[in-house]
């Protein structure tokens, strides 16, 4: 059996409230905290809604502003940090777009030499790349 939310509840009780034929001051009351419930449910289901949009938004605008940093020479992550010069923006917030451009094949991650260190770097995919990854 599948879990019940507030809401299923809140519309079974208004279902069993209607065939009872409740009538009078105790009909009113339940009918009234039922509705005022589910109004109450649905405000927050669109605000949450409302701040999803508004951080998918951010998302996307980062991830763009990151894309337009990079050319065809490889940065490391930390490199795209510190060119962003942005206090809020984080390694981990780098990764997590850069890793959606390449997914959709707009970046090529490839390994440099860095202080005697193998660090991953990235660059703007080429045409080579983009149609081996098409075909």
């Amino acid at each position: 059996m599948e879990k019940m939310t507030k809401r299923d509840c809140l519309n079974e009780l208004y279902e069993i409230v209607v065939n009872a034929n409740l009538d009078g001051e105790k009909g009113d009351a339940l009918m009234g905290y039922i509705e005022k419930e589910l109004a109450q449910l649905d405000k927050r289901r669109d605000a949450a809604a409302k701040r999803a949009e508004k951080k998918k938004e951010a998302s996307d605008a980062l991830t763009e502003e990151i894309y337009g940093l990079l050319t065809d020479t490889p940065m490391t992550i930390d490199e795209i940090v510190l060119a962003l010069d942005n206090e809020e923006v984080t390694t981990n917030k780098v990764a997590a777009r850069l890793g959606k451009l390449i997914k959709a094949d707009r970046v090529v991650k490839e390994a440099v030499r860095v202080d005697k260190r193998r660090k991953m770097a990235y660059r703007l995919a080429g045409e080579a790349e983009a149609e081996t990854a098409e075909a």
